[in-house]
C-alpha cells in the first residue's frame, strides 16, 4: 500500500480499508466496553446514570483523538454509529422494558442530550480550528497547513455565498450564467448580419463574462442574485435608492464592491456591519458610523460599488448576532495572517466564521447541531484555558456523580 498524504491533519487513503483494522480496534473495544456497562447497570432504575457511564467510558474511545483523523467512507462511520444506536436501544429498553429494533432515535437523543457522532465530531473540528487560528493553540507547523485565502479568482463566488452566508453557488453555476449571457450577446451580434465585420470580431474575442482564471463579469453577479430576486443598483447611480443610501447607507442591507479582478461584500448581520472581505483571515466588524467612511474611501480606491435590494435570506449568523451582538473592542490579538482583523470578539468571530463556509456538506440533524454548535462555540473561550489535570477533575466528578446515583438505585 502506498504511504498515504497529509490533508487538514486527516490521513488521506488510497485504498478503501485503510482505516479498517483502527476503526474495527475502537469499535470492538468500545463495544466490549459496554457491554461492561450493560452488566453493571442491569440493576439501575435511573436511566440519566447509565447515561453518564456511556459517555465516560463507551463514547470516549469512539472519540479518542478525533480532530486528528476522519473516517472518508460511510462503511466506517456506520460501524463507529452503531455503538451508540446499540446504547439508544438499551436506554429505551430500560425505560419501556421493550427491547424494539428500531426506536425514535432522534427523540431519545434529544431527551438524553446526546448528539450524533459525526455531527460532534465535526463540532470538535470547529472547535479545534478556531482556537488554532486564535492562537489558543501554540503549533506553527499546524498554521502552516492553513491557506487564508481562496484559490485562482474565486472571490466572486466566495462574495455571493458571503453575502447570502451559505454555499448556494458553485463556480460551475457561475460558469453557467456566463455563457447563458455570452449566448445572448451572440445573438444580439449576430442580428447585424452573420457576415458582418463586427460579428466575426466579436467571435474572436474571449468572453466578457468570464475567463480561465475564474472571474466572473457584474452582469454574472446580478443575474446570480436576480435567482434570489435580489438586485443591484449602482452607488453613485440617478436611481433615488441610489441617494437615499448615500444619505445614510447603514439603513441599506448589504453592498457588493468590485475592483479589477476582485469582489467583496460588505453585509449587516443582525444589527452590526461586517466587511466580508476574502482577503481577510476573519469578518471585520464596521459601525454605522465609520460604514459611510469605508464606502467613500473604496470609492477613493477605484472600487465600483453596487447597492443589494431585495430580501436576502434568512441565516444562522444573523440570528445569532441580533441575540448576541458584539461588543465593543476590548482586546487585541495578534494576527495570523495578512490582512487578518483581530479586533472583534472572538466568540461571535467563529459564529460568522462558520457561516462564511461554502461546504456543501450537510448535519444529519440541523436542529440538534445548530444548538450545540452555539454553545460549543460560546465555552470554546473557556475550554481553551482548562489544563488536563481540570479535565481530569471533571471526569472525575461525573464519574463520582454517576456511582453515587447508581448506588441510590440498589
Amino acid at each position: 500500500m502506498s504511504v498515504p498524504s497529509l490533508k487538514y491533519w486527516q490521513y488521506v487513503a488510497r485504498q478503501p480499508n485503510y482505516f479498517k483494522l483502527h476503526v474495527s480496534y475502537i469499535v470492538n473495544k468500545a463495544l466490549r466496553m459496554y457491554g461492561f456497562v450493560v452488566q453493571s447497570c442491569r440493576m439501575f432504575q435511573i436511566t440519566d446514570c447509565i447515561k453518564r457511564l456511556y459517555v465516560a467510558y463507551v463514547r470516549s474511545i469512539l472519540e479518542y483523538c478525533l480532530v486528528v483523523w476522519n473516517p472518508y467512507y460511510e462503511n466506517y462511520k456506520y460501524d463507529i454509529k452503531k455503538v451508540q444506536n446499540q446504547f439508544l436501544r438499551y436506554i429505551h429498553y430500560k425505560e419501556s422494558g421493550e427491547y424494539r429494533l428500531h426506536i425514535p432515535r432522534i427523540d431519545i437523543m434529544k431527551t438524553y442530550n446526546l448528539k450524533p457522532l459525526d455531527n460532534r465530531r465535526k463540532i470538535a473540528s470547529i472547535m479545534f480550528l478556531y482556537q488554532l487560528v486564535n492562537n489558543f493553540i501554540a503549533d506553527p507547523d499546524l498554521i502552516a497547513y492553513l491557506n487564508f485565502h481562496q484559490d485562482g479568482s474565486l472571490c466572486a463566488q466566495h462574495c455571493l455565498n458571503s453575502l447570502l452566508q451559505g454555499p448556494y453557488f458553485t463556480a460551475v453555476d457561475l460558469g453557467t450564467l456566463a455563457n447563458r449571457l455570452d449566448e445572448e450577446e451572440r445573438e444580439q451580434m449576430a442580428e447585424g448580419g452573420l457576415d458582418s465585420e463586427d460579428y466575426r470580431k466579436f467571435l474572436q474575442q474571449p468572453s466578457s463574462n468570464m475567463d480561465d482564471s475564474g472571474y466572473f463579469s457584474v452582469q454574472v453577479i446580478s443575474s446570480a442574485l436576480q435567482v434570489w430576486g435580489l438586485e443591484l443598483v449602482p452607488y453613485c447611480s440617478n436611481d433615488s435608492r441610489a441617494k437615499s443610501a448615500l444619505d445614510q447607507p447603514s439603513r441599506m442591507q448589504a453592498f457588493i464592491c468590485n475592483y479589477k479582478d476582485h469582489w467583496l461584500s460588505i453585509r449587516k448581520i443582525g444589527n452590526q456591519w461586517f466587511n466580508l472581505n476574502s482577503l481577510l483571515a476573519k469578518p471585520q466588524l464596521i459601525s454605522d458610523t465609520y460604514l459611510a467612511l469605508f464606502l467613500a474611501q473604496l470609492r477613493t480606491d477605484g472600487y465600483s460599488i453596487f447597492i443589494v435590494f431585495g430580501e436576502l435570506p434568512e441565516c444562522t449568523a444573523d440570528e445569532i448576532l441580533r441575540n448576541n451582538p458584539i461588543e465593543s473592542f476590548t482586546q487585541h490579538r495578534q494576527p495570523i495572517a495578512q490582512g487578518s482583523s483581530s479586533e472583534s470578539d472572538p466568540d461571535m468571530q467563529a459564529a460568522l466564521r462558520l457561516s462564511l463556509q461554502d461546504s456543501n456538506d450537510q448535519l444529519d440533524s440541523p436542529d440538534i447541531v445548530d444548538r450545540e454548535l452555539q454553545e460549543a462555540l460560546r465555552l470554546s473561550m473557556h475550554g481553551a484555558n482548562i489544563s488536563p489535570e481540570e479535565e481530569e477533575e471533571d471526569e472525575d466528578v461525573e464519574l463520582k456523580k454517576a456511582i453515587t446515583m447508581s448506588l441510590q438505585c440498589l
